[in-house]
């Protein structure tokens, strides 16, 4: 069986492919191939010895709608002449616009023989509703990153979650649940902000209410569309630092240096539904995360315990000082683990699914 991954951007950006290659590496019937999109510069043209086609074609994140609508329809065409050349029998669709401009043929020539996966929401959305309706008819089954996706997905299917984080590494911490290392008495406490720095709104906040405050140092490690602004907007602060882009190899060590992670997100519709990659990096490396109330990570945060939230109008550095006065690391640590097994549980189901789905007679 030959399986067409079709990604609208670059492999290293989406570390989620691997969770379907790890499951494809156990069958050696199976190959597979990567169609993705080089938006800046030519890459390796194989993965680890796999097939990469890329479609090279400048499209910046700044884009209007209308150029990237334009934008999506080459690439789509781009993915239909590899698909036809290469003989595909399976193929997984990742994001939204990548498959909206693709869901006429995938009707028509892979009925019941794609598998959708939403990993974000999609400006374009509004616009194809009823296209991304009947990709998921169409599909074996549509994957979604977070629970949240539901209050915006149409109600009727049925969806699989698919963590954001690799089943080796989830495995890896749980067996190495080793004791935290307590807040460290009379040193400030280190709160890192890790990925991409997209947002400006909330990360300005965190940065305003700890501006100074010797009793904290916050940190911006990677790069986004707003560093800049940032940047300029913390000139005035002594306790705040931005270190730029960085290996996702190094991006364990890093966390570790660290007390906090901070996953204050923008208070709307589409962010108050989404589970981000910090959220999982907190769990791994038992570090307890800042969220706030209307996201749905504080759901999680609620019923585990694994971090505090911050209400709209709270002073940030007092409730960050209130939960290390009342912090256990006992409790928290217990916790850890029992989130971590439940989403175990949650990616094991998600394994089962795509091993029946490729084994179907019909897909065989």
């Amino acid at each position: 069986m030959k399986i067409a991954l079709i990604l609208p951007n670059i492999i290293d950006k989406a570390p989620f492919v691997d969770y379907y290659t790890d499951v494809f590496k156990e069958n050696k019937n199976i190959d597979w191939i990567y169609i993705t999109w080089q938006r800046d510069k030519k890459s390796q043209e194989n993965y680890f010895g796999k097939k990469v086609y890329e479609f090279n074609f400048k499209s910046p994140e700044t884009n209007s709608k209308i150029k990237k609508i334009f934008h999506y329809k080459f690439f789509a065409s781009f993915v239909k002449k590899v698909l036809k050349a290469e003989n595909v029998d399976y193929i997984i669709i990742f994001t939204i616009q990548g498959g909206v401009f693709l869901h006429e043929f995938l009707k028509k020539y892979f009925d019941k023989k794609y598998i959708f996966d939403i990993r974000d929401y999609s400006p374009l959305y509004p616009f194809f509703k009823k296209n991304v309706e009947e990709l998921i008819e169409h599909s074996v089954f549509c994957v979604i990153s977070s629970p949240g996706y539901k209050q915006w997905l149409p109600r009727q299917y049925e969806y699989v979650l698919s963590h954001n984080i690799r089943k080796k590494l989830l495995l890896e911490a749980m067996r190495t649940m080793d004791q935290l290392t307590v807040f460290k008495q009379g040193k400030p406490i280190k709160i890192l902000t890790i990925g991409q720095i997209r947002d400006y709104s909330s990360n300005s906040k965190i940065i305003n209410s700890l501006t100074n405050k010797k009793e904290f140092e916050l940190y911006f490690v990677g790069e986004g569309i707003c560093t800049n602004q940032l940047k300029k907007f913390a000139e005035v602060a002594n306790n705040v630092y931005f270190t730029g882009r960085y290996l996702k190899a190094d991006e364990g060590d890093i966390v570790e240096k660290y007390d906090l992670i901070n996953i204050l997100l923008p208070i709307s519709y589409i962010d108050n539904n989404l589970m981000t990659n910090r959220f999982y990096l907190s769990l791994i490396h038992r570090k307890p995360m800042i969220v706030n109330r209307e996201s749905f990570h504080a759901q999680y945060v609620s019923k585990y315990k694994v971090g505090l939230i911050i209400e709209e109008h709270d002073d940030i550095g007092e409730k960050i000082l209130e939960y290390i006065n009342s912090f256990d690391e006992t409790i928290y640590q217990k916790s850890c683990l029992e989130l971590l097994f439940d989403i175990k549980n949650d990616i094991d189901e998600f394994e089962t699914r795509l091993k029946n789905a490729l084994n179907q007679p019909n897909n065989e």
